[in-house]
């Protein structure tokens, strides 16, 4: 299984003026209030969504090591505009992760084994079947073979729920 976007979040601790922010180049930082309420930041793994509050989103990481070096270039940034000794570290929101097994799967026979799951399959609104697990983790599985795993918040949980879809799906073959 392989992670694709974990998304975290923190609070800065403070209100963000996003026109001290203007002064960042524009490679870097964007902000159009027309279009959306927050600013862009571009890290070198991942991006920064900001809002006025001082909360603020990290997303597009790959790795768990890159929650802490997105963290620490997010802080340098900002420490030129404000003091960030009392910016809140991320916590995890989402991780998402992909797998692609090597054979198609029946998903009429996958709604018949999770019967007493929640679980959802209608195929003229969406071409997959959607189950949903400790009813805050989302696994979207494709006749294809592909498998979308969303709603996992850390090791442990992608562990266990890449563990029960595998047992899962060996069941079913």
């Amino acid at each position: 299984m392989k992670i694709v976007n974990i998304v975290c979040s923190g609070d800065c601790n403070c209100k963000i003026n996003f026109n001290m922010l203007s002064d960042l180049d524009d490679s870097i930082f964007s902000y159009d209030p027309e279009i959306y309420h927050g600013c862009y930041i571009k890290l070198k793994v991942g991006k920064a969504t900001l809002y006025t509050s001082g909360k603020y989103i990290l997303v597009g990481l790959k790795q768990y090591e890159d929650i802490d070096s997105a963290f620490f270039q997010l802080r340098t940034i900002l420490s030129n505009f404000f003091n960030v000794s009392s910016m809140q570290c991320p916590t995890i929101q989402n991780i998402v992760a992909i797998e692609t097994f090597n054979f198609k799967i029946n998903l009429n026979e996958f709604c018949v084994f999770f019967k007493d799951q929640d679980i959802d399959y209608e195929t003229e609104q969406f071409p997959g079947l959607i189950l949903k697990i400790k009813k805050k983790i989302t696994i979207l599985v494709f006749s294809s073979g592909k498998v979308i795993f969303t709603g996992m918040k850390n090791k442990e949980e992608v562990s266990e729920t890449y563990d029960f879809f595998k047992r899962c799906i060996t069941k079913l073959r």
